[in-house]
């Protein structure tokens, strides 16, 4: 039951991060022979892997992982997940973003719950331990959905889609939500190639149009903060 469960979890966040351009119509083939749970769960990881080592994020794509199981505890700003390879601790921060599905609701860490299904992105900071930057939770097993997101550098801004470092064409309306990691409001004249960003989405007949965009790294580094020049004082009378 584990196992199936966790085929089922693999298989939903692999769907949602893949782009909808890679899925092709195959013809039939001959029954191959069976292949064992460990040997599909092994492939669908490293599918899974390679998909995230996409992202074409300023960051070592290398130190992306994903993760998919059970939330086992809660201790202060770690989240303990549990598959059957064992368990990883994922670490929270400001810049984690927490959702619940259905609905993809933000969450703060408090309305985790032990048992919840989880799928988890972030970036390596040890063995079994992520920084953990994103989190979908649910009290029911996640299925695959029209829904997709994902994390990748603007490469071209266009009047109304970005063009993404991963392949995808991210299309936005006057209802996606722009912001900062901060949360600060944006427009997306503010969205400039070499961006870093969070995005999620829908796709209907092939395109992807965004819900949320975040942007979590600018190309152009903030202005110096400059230190105000000492006032001059009044030379004294003879």
């Amino acid at each position: 039951m584990q196992k199936t469960l966790l085929l089922v979890l693999l298989t939903a966040l692999l769907l949602s991060l893949a782009p909808q351009s890679s899925i092709h119509a195959v013809s039939p083939s001959p029954s191959p022979s069976p292949i064992s749970e460990e040997t599909i769960t092994e492939n669908l990881k490293k599918r899974l892997q390679d998909t995230l080592t996409s992202s074409g994020s300023a960051t070592n794509p290398t130190a992306f992982r994903g993760f998919v199981g059970q939330v086992k505890d809660v201790i202060k700003d770690t989240v303990i997940i549990q598959d059957q390879a064992g368990k990883t601790n994922v670490v929270i921060s400001d810049e984690t973003t927490l959702l619940r599905s259905p609905g993809n609701n933000a969450i703060e860490l408090e309305d985790i719950r032990l048992e919840d299904y989880v799928i988890a992105i972030g970036t390596t900071i040890g063995k079994d331990e992520l920084a953990g930057i994103r989190l979908i939770l649910s009290t029911t097993p996640l299925t695959s959905t029209n829904k997709t997101s994902g994390l990748s550098v603007i490469i071209k801004v266009n009047k109304s889609s970005l063009i993404l470092a991963n392949g995808t064409t991210l299309a936005f309306s006057g209802k996606t939500i722009i912001k900062t990691n901060a949360s600060t409001s944006l427009v997306a004249a503010d969205l400039l190639p070499g961006d870093t960003i969070i995005f999620t989405a829908t796709i209907n007949d092939d395109i992807t149009t965004a819900t949320v965009i975040m942007r979590i790294k600018s190309s152009i580094p903030p202005s110096p903060s400059l230190s105000p020049s000492p006032s001059l004082k009044p030379s004294p009378k003879n």
